[in-house]
């Protein structure tokens, strides 16, 4: 951590469009997802072409979308209201500072210096990824009516249908990785090898602001699972499902990656504590949330 960067700082400064909300958005709203913002996919795409990741779009796209309005939903940090483009003008602040691509970034000051060599941030749909999976979702008429519906026209025989991701958008997602990876990210936080304790405490950060929302931190958020602390992030996308889940009491992670829509991969991770809760893995500890 270099300081060249304050939460407090008024995000217009690296970002001038921001600038025409009379409310000012700071870093920290946009960490915190209480900018304000609406997300791009609740708004309409300007061309007519729905946001399936079928089609191509990128962060310009859903950015300009999203700062097209003139108005914020609620003055920021007044409400919590999760926006994929507070994290896509994040990757830009970064870009703005660093000089270098979010992809180079990642690279050079997380991923490489972690070992974590087979993850990275995909900002090229063209690019050919070594072992990657395909994403499907299930060929039903639940799913095929709703590929209609944004004009993707799809044959109603088999079970199930690929949906490949050419819209190569960051940020809010666009992380390519692997379990093996996550498990290395998961791990530095049981170690603090990398970075060490300011990193640690840096992205278990918290603040209260007037929605009275804090248990979320950076990309994080804290909660309790059958009387365990942890922390954890899911997400999920057109043919896709993950969940990573960290007990800091116990030093145990779980990371799910399903590469089927429908695939809730946070309900097999909490199966799989379940089980370790069940065999005496995953005891009931007392230490303090971090």
């Amino acid at each position: 951590m270099e300081g060249k960067l304050s939460l407090e700082s008024p995000a217009s400064l690296y970002i001038p469009q921001l600038s025409k909300y009379k409310d000012t958005i700071r870093v920290k709203h946009l960490i915190f997802n209480t900018s304000g913002i609406i997300d791009y996919y609740k708004l309409p795409r300007p061309g007519g072409r729905s946001w399936n990741t079928f089609n191509y779009f990128d962060n310009d796209d859903c950015i300009a979308a999203s700062l097209g309005q003139d108005s914020l939903l609620f003055k920021p940090g007044a409400k919590w209201d999760y926006c994929n483009v507070n994290y896509m003008l994040l990757a830009k602040v970064v870009e703005k500072i660093s000089g270098e691509s979010f992809r180079v970034f990642s690279r050079e000051r997380l991923f490489a210096p972690l070992g974590m060599e087979d993850t990275r941030i995909n900002d090229d749909a063209t690019e050919i990824i070594r072992n990657r999976v395909t994403p499907y979702n299930p060929r039903t008429p639940e799913y095929i009516n709703a590929y209609l519906k944004d004009g993707i026209v799809i044959d109603s025989g088999g079970l199930w249908l690929q949906h490949p991701r050419n819209s190569p958008h960051y940020g809010g997602s666009g992380v390519v990785t692997t379990v093996d990876d996550l498990l290395i990210w998961s791990r530095n936080f049981f170690t603090k090898k990398f970075g060490g304790q300011a990193f640690y405490d840096l992205m278990h950060r918290t603040e209260k602001f007037p929605n009275g929302r804090d248990n979320q931190a950076f990309g994080l958020y804290f909660d309790v699972y059958r009387d365990r602390k942890f922390v954890a992030w899911d997400g999920g996308d057109f043919g896709i499902s993950s969940q990573l889940i960290r007990f800091p009491d116990n030093k145990l992670a779980i990371v799910v990656l399903s590469n089927l829509g429908p695939g809730e991969a946070y309900k097999k991770a909490n199966e799989i504590a379940d089980i370790l809760i069940s065999s005496g893995i995953l005891p009931v500890c007392n230490t303090s949330m971090p």
